[in-house]
C-alpha cells in the first residue's frame, strides 16, 4: 500500500499544476473582459476535486468544491466575477499550492470563498491529515523517460521508416528502366546484334542486380525502422493500474460517504496502453465510477425490498483488443432511470416522446449540464461526470455506448485507440488534398451509384441501416465550400462515428488504410482550420488528421449542404492487356481467392496452384508472365519453387513475386538470394501493394 500511495502522489503531483494553470488562464481572461470558458473551468475544478479526494488532501478538495460552486453559478449567470471577486479566486488557488506543499493557511481562503458565495459550505471531513508529498520521493520500481523524449524517437523512427518508402520508390523507377533496356533490345533486334545484343543484355543484367540490392537494403531499412519504431512506442506503454490505482480506496470511501454497501473490483490493470491515452481518460472513468455509486447502486434497504443482494457490486475492467483500449465500467444497480431522464430532457426541450426509451434517453446523458440527480451534491448534480466521458472519446477518437436494463444494472462501454502516436487511418482526398480518419472512427465505406442516391429537399441522401443520412461534401466541412461530387456514376462516401451520432461524408476517392506516426502541425495551418495533426506519407506529403467529432460539429454549425453535383466522366484509364497471365501459387484457399479475385477485377487472366509442384506442372503446359508465390506450402515451398524456376533456362526470366507470413531480413535475404523480383509480406498486404507490383513488374 505503501508504494501504491507514493505511485498516486506523484500522479496528482504531475495532475494538479495542470488544473490550477487553466484557472488562473480562466482569471486573466476575464481580467481583460474577455469572454472565457466558464464550463471548461467548472471541469477543471471538479476534476481537481476527484483528484484530491483520491489522495486524501481534504484542504484542497474543500477548496476545489468552492471554486467549483463559483463557476457553476457564474455560468448560471447567478454570480459575476468582478475583480474583487477573482481576488478571492486567485487567493483560493494560492491556497491549493500551499495546501499541497503541506502548509496551512487554507481555512482563511475558504471563509472568503464561502463570503463570495453567500453560504457556509459544508467542509469536507479532515479528521486525518492530509499527506505531504515528500513520500513521493520513496523509491518506486519504475524508470521515468518525458514524452518530449519519446516523441522525437520516435519521429525519428518515422523518418527512418518514410526513408525506406522512398527507397522502395527508387526500386519502382529501377524497374521501369530495366523494362525500357528490354523494350530498346527487342526493337534493335535485327540491327548489328553481334555488338547491341551482348551490351544491352550487359546492361540489363547489371540493372537486374542493382535492382535486387537496392530492393534488398530498401526492405532491410524498413524493417529496422519498424522494430525502432515499435520498441520506442513500447516505452510509452505503462500498465493500466498506475493511472488506476487510486479508485478502489476513493471506492470504498465515496460508499461510506453515500451510506451503500458495494464491493469493487479492477480487473485488467496489468493491460498496457499508451500513459498519454491513460491519462486522458483517466478523468472520464472516475466519473463513470462515481456515476455508478450514486445513481447506479441501491440503498440496502432498496435492494432486500427488490430481492437483490444487499451489497452491491462495480466492476472496472480493462482490456487490449488489437490497436483499442477498451474499458468496461458496470454496475448491478437499478439501470437507467429512463422515466426520470425523459422529464429532465422534456423539461428542458431536449426530448417529447411519448414511451421514451433507453435509446431516447442516452444522448441526454451526456450533455454538459445534464443531470437527474434531485439534488446537488460533492458527488452528483451538476450535469458534469459523463459529459467528461464523452469528451475524452471525442477528443482521443474513441467511442462509447451505453447499455442497461432496469433493475439489473448498466455497463459503459469506453473504447480508445492503445496509442495516440502511432494510428491506423483510412485515407481519402477532397480538393486535392489527402485526409486520415482514425479506423476507430469510421462506421462504414460506401460507392453509392447515382442512381441509389436519394435527393431531399435538395439535398443528397444515403439510405444507411440505422436510417437516412443527408451527405456533406468534406470540403464543404473543413473549408467552408464545396459539394459532393459524383464521378464516374458514383459516389465515394464514408460515414463516421462519435458515440451514437453518425455523419454521411462525401469525398473525391477512398484510397485505403494507413498506419503511420501522428504529429502536430501547429501554427502552419490556416486560421479556423479544424485539423490540429497530420502523418507523413510514403512520397513526402502530409494527410491532414481530421477527427468525427468535429466533423460533426462542423456539420452543426455550418447552413444546408450543397446538393448534389455530376462532373464529366473522367478519361478512361488504360486497364492492364487481358493477355497478361499471372500463376497464383498458394494452399490457402482463401488467398488464392483473394488474390485471383483482385487480378481478374483488373484485368488479369489468372491460374491457380496450391503448390510448388503443381505450379511447375501448370508451367510446363501453359505461358505466364508473372508467378505470385507463397513461402510455406506442403510438397515443395515457395524457395524451392523459385529455385526450380531459376535452374529452367525457358523460366528463368519469368517475374516473380513471394507474397509471405515470413518477414525476418534472413528470410526476405534468402528470396532475393533466390532471384525474386519482390517480396510483399502478408501483415502489410494491401490490395494496391499487390496491383502496384504486379503492373512494375509487366
Amino acid at each position: 500500500m505503501k508504494d501504491v500511495d507514493a505511485r498516486v502522489l506523484a500522479a496528482f503531483r504531475v495532475e494538479y499544476p495542470e488544473h490550477l494553470d487553466a484557472l488562473r488562464s480562466t482569471l486573466t481572461e476575464l481580467a481583460r473582459a474577455g469572454a472565457p470558458d466558464l464550463q471548461a473551468a467548472l471541469r477543471h475544478a471538479h476534476n481537481l476535486k476527484g483528484a484530491a479526494r483520491a489522495v486524501d488532501m481534504y484542504a484542497v478538495e474543500g477548496l476545489a468544491h468552492r471554486l467549483e460552486t463559483v463557476f457553476a453559478r457564474a455560468g448560471r449567470g447567478e454570480l459575476r466575477i468582478e475583480a474583487a471577486a477573482a481576488r478571492v479566486l486567485e487567493v483560493a488557488l494560492d491556497a491549493i499550492d500551499a495546501a499541497v506543499a503541506g502548509e496551512p493557511g487554507s481555512e482563511a481562503a475558504q471563509l472568503a470563498l464561502d463570503q463570495l458565495l453567500g453560504t457556509v459550505e459544508a467542509a469536507p471531513p479532515a479528521e486525518r491529515p492530509a499527506p505531504r508529498l515528500s513520500t513521493i520521493q520513496e523509491a518506486v520500481d519504475s524508470m521515468r523517460v518525458s514524452v518530449s523524449a519519446m516523441d522525437r524517437l520516435l519521429a525519428s523512427t518515422a523518418m527512418l521508416a518514410q526513408e525506406g518508402q522512398r527507397q522502395e520508390g527508387l526500386s519502382r523507377d529501377l524497374a521501369e528502366l530495366r523494362s525500357a533496356v528490354d523494350r530498346l533490345q527487342s526493337a534493335h533486334a535485327a540491327r548489328d546484334r553481334e555488338t547491341v545484343d551482348p551490351l544491352l543484355k550487359a546492361m540489363a543484367h547489371r540493372l537486374r542486380e542493382v535492382q535486387r540490392r537496392q530492393l534488398d537494403g530498401s526492405w532491410s531499412l524498413s524493417h529496422s525502422g519498424s522494430r525502432l519504431s515499435a520498441d520506442a512506442r513500447r516505452l510509452m506503454l505503462v500498465p493500466a493500474r498506475t493511472v488506476f490505482e487510486g479508485f478502489p480506496r476513493l471506492m470504498r470511501e465515496l460508499a461510506r460517504d453515500l451510506g451503500k454497501t458495494y464491493e469493487f473490483s479492477l480487473e485488467g490493470g496489468d493491460v498496457e496502453a499508451d500513459r498519454r491515452v491513460l491519462q486522458g481518460i483517466k478523468d472520464g472513468v472516475l466519473h463513470l465510477l462515481r456515476n455508478a455509486a450514486y445513481h447506479g447502486i441501491e440503498r440496502p434497504e432498496a435492494r432486500r425490498a427488490a430481492g437483490k443482494p444487499e451489497r452491491g457490486r462495480i466492476a472496472l475492467d480493462v482490456q487490449a483488443r488489437g490497436a483499442t483500449l477498451v474499458v468496461r465500467v458496470e454496475d448491478d444497480g437499478a439501470g437507467v432511470d429512463v422515466a426520470r431522464a425523459a422529464a429532465v430532457g422534456e423539461k428542458r426541450g431536449l426530448v417529447g416522446s411519448a414511451s421514451p426509451t433507453l435509446a431516447d434517453v442516452v444522448p441526454l446523458l451526456f450533455q454538459p449540464g445534464f443531470s437527474t440527480a434531485r439534488e446537488v451534491s460533492e458527488v452528483a448534480g451538476r450535469g458534469i461526470g459523463l459529459s467528461v466521458v464523452q469528451m475524452a472519446a471525442d477528443r482521443l477518437q474513441g467511442d462509447v455506448l451505453v447499455d442497461s436494463r432496469p433493475g439489473r444494472g448498466t455497463v459503459f462501454t469506453l473504447s480508445v485507440p492503445l496509442a495516440v502516436s502511432l494510428q491506423t487511418v483510412f485515407l481519402v482526398t477532397s480538393q486535392d488534398q489527402t485526409f486520415a480518419v482514425s479506423i476507430g472512427g469510421i462506421d462504414r465505406l460506401y460507392r453509392v451509384p447515382l442512381a441509389q442516391v436519394d435527393t431531399v429537399l435538395g439535398q443528397a441522401t444515403l439510405s444507411t441501416p440505422a436510417g437516412p443520412l443527408p451527405i456533406w461534401s468534406l470540403g464543404h466541412l473543413l473549408f467552408g465550400e464545396g459539394q459532393p461530387v459524383a464521378s464516374g456514376g458514383y459516389l465515394e462516401v464514408l460515414v463516421v462515428k462519435a458515440g451514437r451520432r453518425r455523419l454521411a461524408v462525401a469525398v473525391d476517392a477512398l484510397v485505403g488504410r494507413h498506419q503511420g506516426v501522428t504529429r502536430a502541425l501547429g501554427p502552419v495551418l490556416p486560421a479556423g482550420m479544424r485539423c490540429q495533426s497530420g502523418m507523413v506519407l510514403g512520397d513526402g506529403s502530409v494527410a491532414l488528421l481530421v477527427t468525427p467529432a468535429d466533423l460533426l460539429e462542423a456539420a452543426r454549425e455550418a447552413g444546408p449542404a450543397a446538393p448534389l453535383a455530376a462532373v464529366p466522366e473522367p478519361a478512361p484509364v488504360p486497364e492492364p492487356q487481358a493477355s497478361r497471365r499471372v500463376l497464383v501459387v498458394d494452399d490457402s484457399f482463401t488467398t488464392r481467392t483473394l488474390e485471383k479475385g483482385i487480378l481478374e477485377s483488373h484485368g488479369y487472366e489468372v491460374r491457380v496452384a496450391v503448390d510448388g509442384l503443381e505450379a511447375l506442372a501448370v508451367l510446363r503446359t501453359t505461358d505466364v508472365d508473372l508467378v505470385i508465390v507463397d513461402v510455406q506450402m506442403p510438397r515443395l515451398d515457395g524457395f524451392g519453387l523459385l529455385a526450380s524456376l531459376k535452374a529452367d533456362p525457358r523460366l528463368a526470366r519469368l517475374p516473380v513475386i513471394m507474397v509471405t507470413s515470413l518477414e525476418s531480413p534472413e528470410d526476405q535475404a534468402r528470396g532475393l538470394e533466390l532471384g525474386a523480383d519482390a517480396y510483399i509480406v502478408k501483415r502489410t498486404f494491401e490490395q494496391r501493394a499487390l496491383l502496384e507490383t504486379v503492373q512494375q513488374l509487366l
